[in-house]
């Protein structure tokens, strides 16, 4: 019998949400801390319908103290970029720890937005010095397009080919790629399952337009592997 790797264990509770929120010299400042998800994007998007009477000249996400992000949060993010694109301000996120961060690196999001590794860096350019940063960790799990003749057998099984049939979320089949290298599908863990759900959830999120069915289908999903990590 073959040992399977041990899954990573995500802390079962949870951690409260909070928020903080101040403008100056044309700058809003969003300090988010805590598990940004679903049932507290909300408070996030009435911070940033305050910006109608002002609007700045750029809205700063500060996510250094976020320790689980979600698609929701993602869309949340993202469509402040779209506002900030139609109204003339720009939005920067600084980078959260690398685990809620993996949502960044898994999903099509990071190539709308700036992303920086500190808050001086989001107000840089305005003051002469540079903008952004370019170094990017590389993420725990990714999807990779592959040809068929290039994929290789799983590095954890030793004996299936790690293919991923995703071709209803994506235009080819994909290959699931770990630091150690490619897996097939029966064996990514739980934890790894949830994490690539959120990644397909925000990337059906930014398809135009959006199909509505195969989104309420994956956050289902997602609800029950959530589910049954937090049983195990």
């Amino acid at each position: 019998m073959r040992e399977r790797e041990p899954e990573s264990r995500w802390p079962c509770k949870a951690h409260p949400f909070s928020l903080s929120a101040h403008q100056q010299d044309g700058l809003f400042y969003l300090r988010i801390g805590g598990d940004f998800e679903r049932t507290s994007v909300g408070h996030v998007q009435s911070a940033l319908a305050d910006l109608r009477s002002e609007p700045p000249r750029r809205v700063v996400f500060d996510l250094r103290g976020v320790t689980f992000l979600d698609s929701a949060a993602l869309t949340t993010i993202l469509r402040a970029h779209r506002r900030g694109l139609s109204e003339g301000f720009d939005v920067v996120v600084v980078r959260p720890p690398s685990r809620a961060g993996r949502l960044f690196s898994l999903s099509r999001v990071r190539k709308h937005l700036t992303i920086v590794n500190h808050p001086r860096e989001a107000v840089a350019d305005e003051q002469g010095g540079p903008f952004g940063s370019q170094a990017r960790p590389a993420a725990a799990i990714e999807f990779r397009r592959l040809a068929f003749e290039d994929v290789s057998t799983c590095v954890r099984c030793r004996s299936n080919l790690a293919v991923w049939d995703a071709g209803q979320v994506f235009d080819v089949p994909i290959t699931l790629v770990s630091r150690a290298g490619p897996i097939c599908r029966g064996c990514i863990t739980t934890a790894e399952q949830i994490e690539l759900g959120e990644a397909i959830l925000a990337n059906l999120r930014l398809g135009q337009p959006q199909d509505e069915a195969k989104i309420r289908a994956f956050e289902e999903a997602l609800a029950e592997l959530r589910d049954s990590k937090r049983a195990d």
